[in-house]
């Protein structure tokens, strides 16, 4: 079945969920491609960490994960993604055929204790990242 989005309708919606959560929010194919993505620019954690090759790779891993999850189920996701963030998913449905996938995330757990960049540097700490702009990118 070939679907197509209407991205400019999509792309306004995806724009008032951001406004209203200021999380960061997708539209996915069912064949895990992005589509559309709000806000414009993705976080500059985010983009610090894919700036990374192994960094990119986790991120996509995580992602498709995720997405898989939700193809597997047909029901909504969560899940941790590879830095420690939460993610959720969920499928976009007509009847029973899968259409796409929501995303939005980057949501910290509130288990992470006093210290909730300490948890993410120490996932992320094999990528050589710099420690110190890391942290000041954590949580914008």
């Amino acid at each position: 079945m070939v679907i197509e989005f209407e991205k400019e309708r999509l792309e306004q919606l995806l724009s008032d969920f951001y406004k209203v959560t200021e999380r960061t929010v997708s539209i996915w194919d069912a064949d895990y491609n992005q589509l559309v993505f709000r806000p414009k620019e993705m976080a500059a954690f985010c983009q610090m960490i894919k700036s990374s090759p192994e960094g990119n790779r986790r991120c996509t891993l995580s992602d498709r994960e995720i997405c898989e999850e939700c193809f597997r189920t047909k029901k909504p996701a969560m899940h941790h993604c590879h830095a420690g963030l939460i993610d959720v998913a969920l499928p976009i449905l007509y009847g029973e055929t899968l259409l796409g996938f929501l995303m939005f995330g980057q949501i910290q757990p509130k288990d992470a204790g006093a210290d909730p960049f300490g948890q993410v540097r120490r996932k992320c700490r094999d990528l050589k990242l710099d420690g110190a702009l890391l942290k000041k990118t954590f949580g914008r």
